[in-house]
């Protein structure tokens, strides 16, 4: 799907469905990391990059990918607003939602903006029927510059239309 130098790329995800084909990964520019897509239909060539980062948002991480019955293809990511350079400040969670028209506008299923907490490590699956289920782990802003918060708890959150609301 794509090439860079070396350590550009990390938590590469894919995902397929019938003949769409989707891959997402963290993307470390020059200024700032973000998520970036890649899709492509049948033997088309890869699509150049896609980065579904939520208006507001600095910058976004840790891509996780699921394939919903319709044939939609979901991506989930963190996104913060990087006030500091090593630390996840109002860290939120997303979803976007690709067909083979393209990636739609990203849907924020938790927003930490103005609050005292933030999320990581966000995850989606794919339920049955329209059902997308979003996982991630949520801590106090005390700990929002450590690799696991000692407050850090399990959030899930359900839509029922395919990823569109939450």
């Amino acid at each position: 799907a794509t090439v860079g130098p070396s350590q550009r790329f990390g938590e590469a995800v894919s995902a397929s469905s019938g003949n769409l084909q989707v891959a997402a990964a963290t993307s470390w520019l020059p200024t700032r990391a973000v998520v970036q897509t890649w899709q492509r239909s049948g033997s088309q060539p890869w699509s150049a990059p896609a980065t579904p980062l939520p208006t507001g948002f600095h910058r976004s991480y840790d891509p996780s990918i699921a394939t919903l019955d319709n044939g939609t293809i979901v991506v989930s990511e963190g996104a913060d607003l990087a006030h500091r350079t090593f630390c996840l400040d109002s860290g939120s969670v997303a979803i976007t939602r690709i067909t083979s028209a393209g990636p739609t506008v990203p849907v924020i299923i938790d927003d930490q903006r103005g609050h005292s907490g933030f999320d990581d490590r966000p995850t989606v699956a794919a339920g049955y029927g329209s059902d997308v289920w979003a996982g991630w782990s949520h801590g106090s802003y005390a700990h929002s510059c450590v690799l696991v918060g000692g407050d850090d708890q399990l959030h899930v959150a359900l839509s029922t239309d395919y990823g569109r609301t939450f």
